[in-house]
């Protein structure tokens, strides 16, 4: 098939897959008038010649242009910028052409593609006296919102408040303005009302349990939701520390303004805190098994109550003037206390103490340690209770030991 030069193809509106593959001498230029062609239907012939269109969104034909065969050179437009005109919606910019242009080997229509953009028209507010209240741009399709209801605050009690737009032919509520279509200015009816608040109550961390809007001016809101609760995780356990809800941040009060109530809630039964790098201990003092097998004191929880104080952050360990109480476990009370230097537990009651085996295990940079007044009369077990205290130099034991 080297040997054909050329061919009539006036007639012809379709051609079939490799129907010339290789025909290298044939020159021709395919008519638009092939309206089916295969990609392949001349493959090889290097001489062959097509057609290129560049239509516009509308099949406005912007440009026509004959490209030799190829397949590695992609065929250009070399026209201005095709453009779709703006409609009331949407405004276009040219995004490029479809089917993505590719390597002449065959007549090819491509089709100019756009983006759109929503068209923004401007909403003027007017008060009744003309006056701008505010111009604002919205999205077509979208209701219009004015920002305030409130024109002026007149006290706790009354403002003069925005009752209903008008267009100058047609009223609307204050929030029912008609959707944009364009531009558009409205007039605001302005009246005295008696002023409504929103209530808003929170859990300690922030969470939102209810907010009651429109409570009228000197009402005394009322709390509906679910009792507040609290739940600290501690060494994978989170019954450790039982949280009791106490109330409000402020008290309950008639509202003369927005107002936001945050829930108190309290640790049962602990007392003791942290004074700076000090444990403080007071009251009945808890030891509890955490996740692993080792008894651990209940540490008193952070500033923000969101958490146990780490007890690498304890430097000092004393007694508070009220007194403390320990358990009849006392064993492993102070275990891992790794960075704590002294303790003085004068004022400790251990009357109750029974076990105080491996008390003071791994308080490896203690060097300093009071128990002077200890009761040990009922305690059983003393065993391993200083153990791995490395660097211990004073144990006062002044009138402490009373073994049973």
């Amino acid at each position: 098939m080297t040997g054909i030069e050329t061919i009539d193809l006036s007639h012809v509106t379709s051609i079939g897959t490799l129907a010339f593959n290789q025909c290298t001498s044939l020159d021709i230029t395919v008519p638009a008038t092939v309206t089916s062609l295969a990609e392949d239907a001349f493959s090889g012939c290097v001489n062959a010649k097509f057609t290129i269109k560049w239509v516009n969104y509308d099949g406005t034909v912007l440009a026509t242009a004959t490209e030799k065969y190829s397949n590695d050179d992609i065929p250009s437009y070399s026209g201005e910028t095709p453009i779709k005109p703006a409609d009331v919606q949407y405004t276009y910019t040219f995004s490029g052409w479809s089917p993505e242009p590719a390597p002449a080997n065959t007549n090819k229509t491509y089709t100019a593609q756009f983006s759109s953009t929503v068209n923004k028209y401007n909403v003027t507010f007017k008060d009744q006296n003309g006056t701008v209240l505010a111009t604002i741009p919205f999205d077509y399709g979208t209701k219009p919102e004015y920002p305030d209801r409130v024109y002026q605050k007149l006290s706790a009690q009354y403002s003069m408040v925005i009752k209903s737009w008008t267009d100058g032919e047609n009223t609307y509520d204050f929030d029912k303005l008609p959707t944009i279509t364009g531009n558009a200015e409205y007039t605001a009816n302005i009246v005295q009302e008696e002023n409504s608040y929103t209530v808003t109550w929170k859990n300690w961390d922030g969470t939102v349990l209810e907010k009651d809007e429109n409570v009228p001016y000197n009402t005394t809101p009322v709390y509906n939701g679910e009792t507040p609760t609290k739940t600290i995780t501690w060494e994978g356990r989170t019954d450790i520390y039982n949280f009791k809800f106490a109330g409000w941040d402020k008290t309950v009060s008639p509202v003369s303004d927005d107002v936001t109530y945050t829930a108190q809630l309290t640790c049962e039964g602990l007392d003791s805190y942290m004074d700076g790098d000090t444990l403080v201990l007071k009251g009945n003092i808890t030891v509890v098994y955490p996740s692993n097998s080792y008894h651990a004191i209940r540490m008193p929880l952070n500033a923000a109550g969101t958490a146990p104080v780490d007890r690498n952050d304890v430097k000092h360990i004393r007694v508070d003037a009220a007194g403390a109480n320990f358990p009849a476990d006392s064993s492993n009370m102070f275990l891992g206390f790794h960075n704590v230097t002294d303790i003085d537990l004068t004022g400790a009651d251990t009357s109750a103490a029974t076990d105080m085996n491996s008390m003071f295990w791994y308080c490896e940079k203690l060097t300093d340690l009071d128990i002077s007044g200890f009761d040990t009369s009922h305690v059983t077990d003393m065993s391993e209770m200083f153990m791995n205290c490395f660097a211990i130099k004073v144990i006062d034991l002044a009138n402490s030991i009373q073994a049973a």
